[in-house]
């Protein structure tokens, strides 16, 4: 495709026709590729060698521009969930409905692919959110999936935002999960009002859930049982990990989930909340989140 051409790689990078016929771009490392749509530089698929995809996406999804995909991991910028004080604004944001921009993409070693999507403020963006902004969003393929966000302010002012990978993880069943990793931490259910509370041990699923851990470790586990599977997640520059799953109450009426709640698991990265961040005229804040399957067994 034209608007991408001079950035294929044969066999590492290539130009693609989504569903919808939404364009996106399919990276190779040597273990294993991944899916990218232009629009909100959308991640629709993680896929290494040898294992099921690591990531859900829904069959309900409209594909249209303009409209978000449910599934992947969509990108959550400049609020997450729904605006403080203005409910009628996009819910987490506005860039996972804006097209990006490819702006590299490389081969960083035979095992390794790395494409740079990026966005800017334009007019439309700053009548939702007054502020001159730059975002550069690397996709690394490898065994793993790396993703880093660098959020720049070139504003002549502070400003104040939140961010967060938005990741379904593809399970067995949410009731098959655990999470490790998130123990004697202080998080916010947000579904009891946002009252606080602490956690002990592991974590099992079962919806409807949304509890927002604060002061995360760099590092926690997504267990699936049903099929013997253990996902690593690790954190950098991220304080928050808000653990997802609409139960079949929340999600058979929701029409881009409907009976697709039993085969997600959503961890979000994120800063937000009580790690919103405030970033200074001129500076930039870097956030990463790397994705692996671990080898080992379960115990």
């Amino acid at each position: 495709m034209e608007i991408f051409e001079r950035f294929l790689i044969p066999g590492r990078v290539e130009g693609e026709s989504g569903l919808g016929d939404l364009p996106r771009i399919k990276i190779t490392g040597g273990q294993a590729h991944c899916r990218v749509y232009l629009m909100g530089a959308h991640v629709a698929s993680f896929l290494p060698d040898g294992v099921s995809d690591l990531l859900w996406m829904s069959p309900y999804s409209d594909y249209d521009l303009g409209i978000p995909m449910r599934g992947g991991i969509p990108l959550c910028f400049p609020w997450f969930g729904p605006h403080r004080s203005r409910p009628d604004l996009p819910l987490h944001g506005f860039v996972r409905t804006r097209e990006w921009k490819v702006l590299s993409s490389g081969i960083i070693d035979s095992e390794s692919t790395q494409v740079v999507f990026s966005l800017e403020d334009t007019e439309e963006t700053r009548t939702i959110w007054p502020y001159s902004f730059r975002l550069e969003f690397e996709v690394t393929v490898s065994s793993t999936l790396t993703l880093q966000l660098k959020v720049e302010n070139r504003d002549k002012r502070s400003f104040t935002f939140e961010e967060a990978f938005h990741t379904y993880f593809s399970v067995s069943h949410p009731e098959n999960c655990l999470l490790k990793g998130l123990s004697n931490l202080e998080y916010i259910d947000r579904l009891k009002a946002d009252a606080r509370g602490r956690s002990s041990g592991d974590l099992p699923v079962s919806g409807p859930l949304v509890q927002a851990f604060m002061n995360t470790p760099g590092e926690c586990e997504l267990i699936d049982l049903g099929r013997a599977k253990r996902i690593q997640v690790l954190q950098k520059e991220m304080g928050g990990l808000v653990v997802w799953n609409p139960g079949e109450t929340m999600g058979e009426p929701n029409p881009e989930i409907q009976g697709g709640w039993k085969e997600f698991v959503c961890l979000e990265s994120a800063n937000c909340l009580d790690h919103e961040i405030t970033l200074p005229s001129g500076s930039s804040h870097t956030s990463r989140v790397t994705l692996s399957i671990c080898n080992n067994s379960i115990n």
